[in-house]
């Protein structure tokens, strides 16, 4: 065989093993969703208790509705609108990452 035609065939056995992983390991829209309710009542902790009692028993429904999930194989983006706030992450290789800082909504 070839010098070039061994480079591609592991060229395209890496390619596709990497995307095999990313598309194995992108969060579900269940652990984003518990990723934004970490981060919600972390920044919540120590404020008012009846807000807080609120976030513990409706958050998780009002995160799930306001969420939409858009999916590209290897990555899903995640939109959320919750509490006046617009909040955009990337799920990717088993993780959250958030895409900028929490924007005000109108």
């Amino acid at each position: 065989m070839k010098k070039s035609m061994k480079i591609a065939t592991v060229s395209a056995t890496v390619l596709l093993g990497l995307s095999i992983l990313l598309y194995t390991t992108k969060p579900t829209q269940e652990k984003y969703e518990q990723w934004v309710m970490e981060k919600v009542a972390s920044r919540s902790a120590g404020q008012d208790s009846l807000k807080s009692l609120g976030l513990a028993l409706f958050g998780e429904q009002m995160i799930r509705k306001g969420t939409t999930a858009s999916d590209y194989g290897v990555a899903r983006i995640f939109h959320t609108e919750f509490q006046g706030r617009s909040i955009k992450a990337i799920g990717i290789l088993g993780m959250v990452i958030p895409l900028g800082k929490p924007e005000q909504t109108g």
